[in-house]
């Protein structure tokens, strides 16, 4: 889950905007009103992205270590 929303916009969710153009990627969908249909989640913000290759898609090292107590980078192949 996101630890502090402000801090996360303004060091990481704005400057992901340029890493994901020029990474190729296109933002499909986000959200912090996702609904768990079945299973658990935790989280409070969902991104979906979508890019060009696996070797496109950026990491989220600051996201991971300093914005969250964690989170998830799932690649779904096919997507494209």
């Amino acid at each position: 889950m996101i630890i502090d929303h402000e801090k996360y916009i303004e060091e990481y969710g704005m400057p992901v905007f340029e890493l994901l153009k020029k990474a190729g990627a296109e933002v499909l969908v986000m959200t912090q009103d996702a609904i768990t249909k079945e299973g658990h989640y935790y989280g409070n913000w969902t991104v979906l992205a979508k890019f060009k290759s696996e070797e496109s898609a950026p990491l989220k090292k600051l996201r991971i270590e300093k914005h969250s107590n964690g989170g998830n980078f799932v690649l779904l192949p096919g997507l494209g």
